[in-house]
């Protein structure tokens, strides 16, 4: 392989300085002494000049030499012959047509010496056209909206042309006719063309639909162990008589057949199809599968394979797979699942040890290969820091408390430049103790801040179906000049999946947490009590997510309700008790999406105690309340800031969240398409709620605020750009 690779990166190296037919072979000579001479024989040829004239393919030079190798497929292959001429020829020509040359020509001219060969491209553009209409002469079963869904041929917009080339036609004629027979049409038929009036162009598609295939019967036969009603339900079969006729539905039904009995244990079960046309109309047909079972394979033993230092009981437990039991191919596979969310191994497989072909009884082997289980990383350099108390601009940021805008006014003390070694280095270990467990501890140091972290996880504690994680951490910074903090915080948490099939998942957690803040810069922003806290607090949270995607949902539902149970005989500062839970749901209205949520937390003080600023609730802001500022809805208080403003002398007062023991926001969104570009949508939207200083009906009726907005949505790889106003 690495000779390979060698002679690869030789063909390379030579491509770029245009010895495009170059030839490199390899010779391996060994000795008596496990060493190896390779010699590597290199036929430069002649250098190949590629040029295009007639037309630039970009305006910048260095963009245009890029496009040429991009469309030129002798500088990717690196290699010279008649057939990737061709190919560059043809990429040129549809290159052009995407820019508006429907009539672009292009022609090739080489010329053949001793020690070069040149290789020419000569384009002649023609005049730039624009796609006017797309027409459908013919279709009448489908909408215009429908067929044009199925076109890739784009019509011309204020900013663009257009695009149309002999491969769009081809593929939109290819998914219109695909279109026609999923619904029936099986002989429909789709030709292209374009008809030119210049400067503009049309896209015709004449449409032959053809009659429309029906189901009269769907038969089912040969299942023994299977009722019909099972095979037959209306969520599974999409051929149902009355229902139009195709291959496509036909194909996947008989699939779904097929993994029902794999799911069952009948591993060699067999479906095939049959189709019988009316004599008298064949638009007609009976649709027939016919099952050949075979036996139920049954597991006999589960041999595991792979494991040095994993122990059995960790891979008994993980994989689930029981003596005796039918051999389902999905168990199987979700077995192998569990197995790669260890994270201790870099492959496993579960599957039958031998081929199954008409014996009753098999076993099962796991097949694993343990990860490395040390790992180190580490980092050091200097660091230059300018200390400031804008965490971000024009607001300042203090552990445990809301973000308090600041408008455009800045901190000015503390601007000062601080210099000093940075370090940090992470240690982790996997499968511990061969149960899958991971240890990881993280030390960073530099000169304003110093941090501690360590992390314990059990995939199964104490031989349940209980996961848990364990976390201690403790940090000092003076990086804002508004403070100095001191915070520890120490929490074990179990976790177990309640429901795979809702993914819903209960956790218990207990949590210390402890906040000591000195040199208040601002004494007023801080409530004499917030400044040193502890908090030692039990709560359970129970959690839905059936979402397609949770960061761009376009179905499904998240669910979420916590209680907080926090008393002093435990050490905490405080005795207070919290609840909060979320229910949002998606659902698809056509090619939009309609999105509600609402959101509810209670937080009340017990045996005369207080609830700390940093447990209350605060909203405001583009993920809550969209018309406030982040945090400003809900009660406020007037806090001074004496000579620590840029620019300002004395006193200015500044209004500073408070939080509130109550909170209650409703949150609705019609997201739709907005067909100038496809990653771009609209969203009109409602919010409604506040936050309120007390649990109290009259407060949540008099202070309930209203939000109307609309906004806009930029699908991106790891989530939609979101920009609202409200």
């Amino acid at each position: 392989d690495r000779i390979k690779a060698a002679t690869a990166l030789i063909k390379r190296t030579l491509a770029r300085q245009h010895y495009l037919a170059s030839k490199v072979q390899s010779k391996a000579k060994h000795d008596r002494f496990n060493l190896v001479d390779i010699s590597f024989q290199v036929d430069l040829g002649p250098k190949v000049n590629v040029r295009v004239t007639g037309a630039r393919l970009a305006l910048i030079p260095l963009v245009s030499r890029r496009e040429l190798k991009k469309l030129i497929p002798m500088h990717s292959e690196g290699a010279i012959d008649r057939d990737l001429v061709t190919e560059g020829q043809q990429n040129l020509i549809s290159y052009f047509k995407t820019k508006g040359f429907f009539d672009v020509e292009a022609k090739t001219e080489s010329r053949v010496m001793p020690d070069q060969i040149s290789v020419g491209y000569r384009v002649k553009r023609g005049k730039k056209h624009r796609v006017d209409h797309i027409f459908f002469n013919g279709a009448h079963q489908f909408s215009q909206k429908e067929l044009l869904n199925q076109v890739v041929v784009k019509k011309s917009r204020a900013w663009s042309r257009g695009r149309v080339t002999p491969q769009l036609l081809t593929q939109s004629a290819d998914n219109l006719q695909a279109l026609y027979q999923d619904r029936g049409y099986e002989n429909a038929k789709i030709t292209p063309r374009v008809t030119d009036h210049e400067p503009k162009i049309d896209v015709i598609f004449e449409v032959e639909e053809g009659a429309q295939t029906l189901v009269d019967d769907v038969q089912v036969i040969g299942n023994e162990h299977v009722p019909q009603d099972q095979l037959t339900a209306l969520k599974v079969f999409q051929l149902r008589p009355g229902m139009p006729f195709s291959i496509h539905k036909l194909s996947e039904d008989r699939d779904r057949i097929s993994a029902l009995y794999l799911n069952r244990g009948y591993l060699n079960a067999e479906v095939s199809t049959k189709v019988r046309r009316h004599p008298v109309d064949p638009q007609h047909v009976e649709v027939t599968y016919a099952i050949t079972e075979g036996l139920m394979v049954h597991v006999t033993e589960v041999a595991y394979l792979g494991q040095k230092r994993t122990r059995l009981s960790m891979l008994e437990k993980t994989t689930q797979i029981q003596s005796e039991a039918p051999m389902k191919r999905g168990n199987l596979l979700q077995a192998e699942s569990r197995l790669y969310d260890l994270s201790i191994f870099d492959w496993s497989s579960v599957s039958p040890m031998k081929p199954i072909t008409d014996q009753t009884e098999e076993a099962a082997l796991v097949k694993v290969h343990e990860a490395k289980r040390n790992e180190i990383s580490y980092g050091f350099g200097f660091d230059v820091s300018h200390r400031g108390g804008n965490v971000p601009a024009g607001s300042v940021a203090v552990p445990g408390l809301p973000t308090v805008d600041l408008g455009d006014n800045k901190i000015a003390p503390g601007q000062a430049t601080y210099a000093g070694p940075r370090g940090s280095i992470e240690f982790s270990r996997r499968n511990m103790r061969g149960l899958g467990e991971t240890a990881s501890a993280l030390l960073l140091i530099s000169r304003l801040d110093q941090q501690a972290v360590g992390t314990y996880t059990q995939p199964h504690v104490l031989g349940s179906s209980w996961s848990s994680l364990t976390t201690f951490e403790v940090e000092r910074t003076t990086e804002n000049p508004l403070y100095a903090a001191n915070l520890g915080n120490a929490s074990f948490q179990v976790e177990r999946l309640v429901s795979r099939k809702n993914n819903t998942r209960l956790q218990l957690r207990y949590n210390a947490n402890k906040t000591y803040l000195s040199d208040l810069l601002v004494p007023e922003l801080v409530l004499p009590r917030d400044r040193n806290v502890r908090l030692f607090t039990l709560s359970g949270t129970l959690i839905r997510d059936s979402r397609d995607k949770p960061l761009d949902a376009h179905r499904g539902v998240f669910a979420t309700l916590n209680v907080e149970l926090t008393p002093t005989v435990l050490g905490s500062s405080a005795t207070f008790a919290k609840l909060f839970g979320q229910y949002a749901v998606y659902k698809p209205v056509h090619s939009m999406v309609f999105a509600n949520s609402v959101r509810l937390g209670l937080a009340k003080a017990l045996a005369g105690s207080f609830v700390p600023t940093s447990e209350l609730f605060f909203s405001g802001g583009g993920t809550s309340l969209r018309s406030f500022p982040i945090n400003q809805a809900g009660p406020q208080r007037i806090v001074p800031f004496c000579n620590v403003l840029e620019g300002e002398s004395g006193c200015v007062d500044v209004t500073v969240p408070v939080g509130g023991r109550q909170l209650f926001i409703l949150n609705s969104e019609l997201r739709f398409p907005l067909r100038i570009k496809k990653a771009l949508g609209g969203v009109l939207f409602y919010d409604g709620g506040n936050v309120y200083s007390r649990i109290s009906l009259n407060d949540f009726i008099r202070n309930y605020t209203n939000t109307v907005g609309f906004g806009f949505r930029y699908a991106t790889p790891i989530g939609p750009i979101r920009i609202d106003i409200g």
